[in-house]
């Protein structure tokens, strides 16, 4: 007999996917119970001395996400760890290659953040922190269940930029598989 874990028939599930490498991906094993989504609109005032009818429209601002994903190993076998997940989110957050002189590989990943076919619009973003907690381990030191909060922050490309878009277009294609089954 097979012991499958509670998560495993959740089929829409929230995802973080690199646009760079198309195989780097990070999927929540539960879904949050909320999203905290942020549209600030880019108003000032041109003359602070009055109060606020004297407005001037200064363009859009990125949209900015705080989610929580949630990772639980406990119900598998005793060797599987939620470690990967959390290593996969701190790759995404962190500089392609470090070692690079190329400046396009000192950055970290692009990013998409999915969640199945309906509902929450795939966004395009960048990872701006991660914070994680393991919340349970094994006898052995061995992550078991862990809660990462992730903000991100939208990205918007140049129409010509075929290489994300692409990474976009296979991301939101394989959570829509996903979330089909």
């Amino acid at each position: 007999m097979t012991k499958t874990s509670s998560f495993s028939n959740t089929l829409a599930k929230l995802a973080i996917g690199s646009l760079d490498d198309t195989r780097l991906s990070v999927e929540a094993h539960y879904n949050p119970k909320e999203l905290a989504l942020q549209l600030p609109v880019g108003w000032t005032s041109k003359n602070p001395q009055k109060t606020g009818f004297d407005m001037q429209y200064d363009g859009s601002q990125p949209k900015t996400m705080e989610l929580e994903m949630m990772f639980d190993a406990y119900e598998q076998d005793a060797s599987v760890t939620v470690q990967d997940q959390l290593d996969a989110l701190e790759q995404l957050a962190s500089p392609r290659d470090p070692d690079s002189t190329i400046a396009e590989m000192l950055r970290p990943h692009y990013c998409v953040v999915t969640w199945g076919e309906k509902g929450v619009h795939p966004l395009r973003c960048v990872i701006m922190s991660v914070a994680t907690k393991v919340t349970m381990f094994a006898k052995d030191g061995t992550p078991r269940r862990a809660v990462a909060n992730v903000k991100v922050q939208e990205v918007r490309f140049q129409k010509d930029d075929e290489e994300h878009e692409s990474g976009y277009r296979t991301q939101v294609r394989a959570a829509a598989r996903r979330a089909r089954g």
